[in-house]
């Protein structure tokens, strides 16, 4: 079964790599650990942290070890809550970040072309959005 079929048909638009890391989801007063199973350019999904009450819609900081090097931090939108897992697409992060992150989609891949058309398409709607 895809990954479209498991999501009600839902169509991706940017690749996802299963990754496993470390994660944190952060409120103004609290924060989750919680893992990252996988990643694309646009979002991660991550499992869902245990006494977390959060919902669809909720902005949260979400901080991912990738590495050996500092942990990535991201302003991240919950778009998807299941009962054990959550999705977030983020909105901003840091150029360091987005650089680790991109590194590590390129050597998952196998394929840093394909990681530069996806960025690509997702800055082309973006500007398409007026973000």
């Amino acid at each position: 079964m895809s990954d479209n079929d498991k999501h009600g048909g839902e169509r991706r638009r940017h690749t996802r790599v299963n990754f496993r890391a470390n994660a944190r989801l952060f409120s103004d007063t609290t924060y989750w650990p919680c893992e990252l199973l996988n990643v694309s350019v646009k979002g991660a999904l991550l499992t869902c942290p245990e006494g977390w009450k959060g919902s669809e819609g909720d902005r949260c900081l979400l901080e991912i070890t990738l590495d050996q090097s500092a942990p990535v931090e991201m302003e991240v939108n919950v778009v998807r809550v299941e009962e054990d897992r959550l999705a977030c697409d983020w909105d901003m992060f840091d150029v360091n970040g987005f650089v680790q992150l991109r590194r590590m989609l390129e050597r998952q891949l196998g394929d840093p072309e394909q990681v530069a058309r996806e960025m690509a398409i997702l800055h082309e709607l973006d500007r398409s959005e007026g973000v």
